[in-house]
């Protein structure tokens, strides 16, 4: 593990890991370099971390999305990503944006956090790419989505979604139709003020939904999934809760 987060570290040229030659090529590596003030990486600069899965480049928004992602293509084995607050999604502000056409064969992440980078749209031009064979988890919080609707179906391997402080206003079950690994989703802080009839049924495997911090004022006692577990609606102005009543399984409600 290496954490290098909250230093000045401007430029990170081809030489940067090679001590890691010396490393125990069997054990995995995770390296940290948020809050960096990146503004150059080379695209070889990775390329010495051979069992890199775990990489985070948080808020380094000066780092030009064309290095950004030059350096990330030959890290063949990363499994986890970070690249909240940067410039990955400048493009069109799809999530797309950061595996296509730059990557044409894709790349294979479990893990995805692309926090607060103005994402606006799920393009469906992400199921041409092998992201979402492997994806299980996605961070989109703090962005401004409005709508799920589009490419996030294709997910279907995804077990753990994070929408959290977007601009959603309603949920429709077609954007969700497809997701039936899901076993959380954190919807808290949106501007939700109703869900669509049986919206989240084919949520069949979700066991924690957050929906703190929206203007619900009532849900339908078939709007969420009967095997919760756990259930988060602080903050709204609910004034109906017989929706309650059809969670047998529930353990927490706050």
């Amino acid at each position: 593990m290496c954490f290098c987060a909250g230093n000045d570290i401007r430029e990170v040229d081809a030489n940067a890991f090679s001590v890691s030659r010396f490393w125990d090529d069997r054990v995995e590596r995770r390296l940290a370099m948020t809050s960096c003030n990146l503004r150059h990486v080379v695209s070889s600069a990775f390329t010495p971390l051979p069992t890199l899965r775990s990489l985070r480049l948080a808020n380094n928004p000066r780092l030009p999305r064309a290095e950004l992602l030059a350096a990330i293509r030959p890290v063949n084995g990363l499994a986890k990503l970070d690249v909240s607050s940067s410039s990955a999604f400048r493009l069109t502000f799809h999530l797309a944006d950061l595996f296509y056409p730059d990557f044409a064969n894709g790349v294979r992440l479990e893990e995805l956090v692309a926090a607060g980078n103005g994402i606006r749209t799920i393009s469906v031009n992400i199921s041409t790419t092998s992201a979402v064979a492997t994806l299980r988890s996605l961070d989109l919080s703090n962005n401004e989505l409005t709508t799920l609707y589009g490419g996030l179906s294709l997910f279907r391997r995804l077990e753990c979604l994070t929408v959290r402080g977007n601009r959603l206003t309603r949920i429709e079950r077609d954007a969700v139709t497809g997701l039936d690994r899901l076993t959380s989703l954190d919807l808290s802080y949106n501007n939700l003020a109703t869900f669509g009839d049986g919206a989240l049924l084919p949520l069949v495997q979700l066991r924690r939904l957050n929906l703190a911090g929206n203007r619900l004022r009532t849900l339908s006692v078939t709007a969420v999934p009967p095997g919760l577990e756990y259930l988060s609606v602080r903050d709204n102005r609910l004034v109906d809760v017989a929706f309650l009543a059809t969670l047998a399984y529930l353990r927490s409600i706050k």
